[in-house]
């Protein structure tokens, strides 16, 4: 045991040699100031066992407490994803219904209307055929694809043979002819 003066308080204090052994195995200078003047000294130290049960609570808390909170963010941000299709699936979902018998003209109206005016370009004699030939453009791996800017359209060009067809953004087929630009007509698009 050695005794030493505390440089704080003045007051005479004992290291044990336990105490003593413990700072030289850790290369520490042995304290200058007594147990009560060190312990004030350092406020983040936690004095008794009985705070730390309260500080452990209070950690606890403060974690269910942030788990709450972002789990109720992520509901809130992620519902509507969950809930709403995409506008990949929306798209799906209409071409479906269209695509069990092929691309069609929203009526039969503008279905003649628009075979009157084109379909001796093709040399098609009825109305299905000119509707089956603008489909073959559609699904023609040798289509090249675009979407119109002003309105959403899907353009399709064969530049081959030079059929155009314009396909609305309902899935429905607009118009279907031979362009005299060719390919200039669909850059234009």
């Amino acid at each position: 045991m050695e005794k030493k003066k505390c440089v704080q308080c003045g007051k005479v204090f004992t290291i044990t040699d336990s105490e003593k052994l413990f700072f030289e195995n850790r290369n520490l200078n042995l304290p200058k100031r007594c147990k009560e003047c060190r312990e004030k000294n350092n406020p983040h130290k936690v004095k008794t066992n009985n705070h730390q049960g309260i500080l452990r609570k209070e950690k606890v808390f403060i974690n269910r407490r942030a788990y709450l909170i972002i789990s109720i963010l992520l509901i809130v941000f992620c519902i509507p994803y969950i809930n709403s299709k995409s506008d990949q699936e929306k798209y799906q979902s209409e071409q479906e219904v269209n695509d069990s018998d092929g691309y069609m003209f929203k009526s039969d109206s503008l279905l003649q209307e628009h075979f009157n005016k084109h379909g001796s370009e093709f040399g098609y004699t009825s109305t299905s055929q000119y509707e089956s030939g603008a489909n073959a453009v559609i699904n023609s791996p040798e289509a090249l694809h675009k979407t119109e800017a002003e309105d959403g359209d899907s353009v399709y060009y064969i530049e081959e043979t030079n059929e155009f067809v314009i396909l609305s953004t309902e899935g429905y087929i607009r118009t279907y002819f031979k362009p005299e630009d060719g390919i200039e007509y669909y850059n234009r698009q």
